[in-house]
C-alpha cells in the first residue's frame, strides 16, 4: 500500500501542549530501550494467571538468552502468538501471525511496527456483554529506573502512525452498541508518585494520548476509573482530548504525526486526576514514569491495523524552542 503525504503537527501551542518540530534534538537521550525493535518481544498470556509464556518471540537468526525489554500484550485473546522466532516475508520484514493477529516489523529507512487484530476471529460468534473481558495486543515497556519527571527540562515523545484499515465484522455491524463495542488506539504511560525514596503503591493513574477510536472521527478524551473487566486496574484513567492533536479524522488511512513534551501535558493531567479525587496529596516534582503501552484494545469485534513508525521517547535538560 503506498504511502500518502505526512501530515505534520509542529511549532504550535494548543492548550498548555507544547509541540515541536518532528527532528530530535542532538542532545536528546533515548528513554526507550531497543527503540527500534531489535531484540523481539516477550509475550504474556491471554490473563494475568500467565503474566509472560516461558519464552520470547525473536528475531530470525537471533541469538539465544535474550531478555527482550518490549513486551507483546494478548490480555482477552482466543488466539495466542507462541514463542520462537519470527518468520522473514519476501520483503525481509519479520512476521508472525495466526488467526487472531499478525506482528510485522519492517526494518528499513525507518522502522515500521504493525499491529492487526483480527477481531472476526477473535469473538467467533459470540458479541462481548457488559463486564466481559476482550482483546489486547499492545507494545509494553517498563521503565527499570522510574523517570522523574522534575529531573528533566523535557520529555518529547513522537510517533507516526496511519490506520490502514477497520471494520466491523459483519455478523454483527447491526447489534453493536457504542457504549461497549469500538477499537480504539491510545497511547498510555503509567504514572506514579515517588514519596521519601519509595513508590507510593495506591498512587498511580493512566495518562494517555488517544490516536484512533473506531466510534469518532477524532478520538475523544476520557476520565474514568480503569474497569469493565474482571482484571482491570481500577486505576483512573486521564487521556486528553484528541482535537487537542488531531484536526482531521485518524482512521483515513493517512500517515499522522505526533510530536509533544509530555511534561507540561503530566501537570495538565495531574490537575485533572486531582478534580477527580485522584493523586491529591501529589506534585508534579514527585510525579515518576514507570511503564508505557501503546496498541489495540478490541471492545468490539473489529478488524483492525495500525502502522506505526519513528516511535521516540526522550529526555532533554531543557525546553526546546519551538
Amino acid at each position: 500500500m503506498q504511502n500518502t503525504p505526512l501530515q505534520t503537527v509542529a511549532g504550535r501551542i494548543l492548550g498548555s501542549a507544547l509541540f515541536f518540530f518532528a527532528a530530535a534534538s542532538p542532545s536528546a537521550e533515548s528513554l526507550f530501550s531497543d527503540p527500534h525493535f531489535e531484540q523481539g518481544f516477550r509475550l504474556t498470556g491471554a490473563s494475568h494467571a500467565q503474566i509472560e509464556q516461558e519464552r520470547p518471540l525473536l528475531p530470525p537468526n537471533g541469538p539465544d538468552g535474550l531478555n527482550p525489554p518490549w513486551r507483546l500484550a494478548q490480555w482477552g485473546t482466543r488466539h495466542l502468538l507462541r514463542p520462537g522466532t519470527f518468520e522473514v516475508g519476501e520483503d525481509g520484514s519479520w512476521e508472525a501471525a495466526n488467526e487472531g493477529k499478525s506482528v510485522v516489523v519492517t526494518h528499513g529507512e525507518s522502522v515500521t511496527l504493525r499491529l492487526e487484530v483480527a477481531g472476526s476471529h477473535e469473538y467467533g460468534d459470540h458479541l462481548r456483554q457488559l463486564g466481559e473481558p476482550w482483546p489486547h495486543l499492545l507494545v509494553e515497556q517498563r521503565f527499570p529506573d522510574p523517570i522523574r519527571v522534575a529531573e528533566h527540562g523535557a520529555l518529547p515523545f513522537h510517533l507516526e502512525f496511519r490506520i490502514p484499515r477497520y471494520a466491523p465484522s459483519v455478523w454483527f455491524m447491526d447489534d453493536l452498541d457504542p457504549s461497549l463495542h469500538t477499537a480504539h488506539v491510545n497511547a498510555f504511560w503509567t504514572v506514579g508518585v515517588l514519596r521519601d525514596g519509595h513508590i507510593q503503591q495506591q498512587s498511580m493513574i493512566w495518562f494517555g494520548i488517544p490516536l484512533f477510536d473506531a466510534r469518532h472521527a477524532i478520538p475523544p478524551g476520557h476520565r474514568a476509573l480503569d474497569t469493565g473487566a474482571p482484571e482491570a486496574s481500577g486505576r483512573f484513567i486521564c487521556t486528553l482530548d484528541g482535537e487537542r492533536f488531531w484536526d482531521t479524522p485518524t482512521g483515513n488511512r493517512q500517515w499522522h504525526a505526533l510530536s509533544v513534551d509530555l511534561k507540561p501535558l503530566l501537570a495538565e493531567a495531574l490537575a485533572i486526576s486531582q478534580e477527580h479525587g485522584h493523586l491529591k496529596d501529589a506534585t508534579l516534582d514527585e510525579l515518576v514514569l514507570t511503564s508505557f503501552n501503546l496498541g489495540w484494545e478490541l471492545p468490539g469485534p473489529y478488524d483492525a491495523a495500525i502502522e506505526i513508525r519513528n516511535l521516540r521517547f526522550q529526555s532533554e535538560d531543557s525546553q526546546p524552542e519551538g
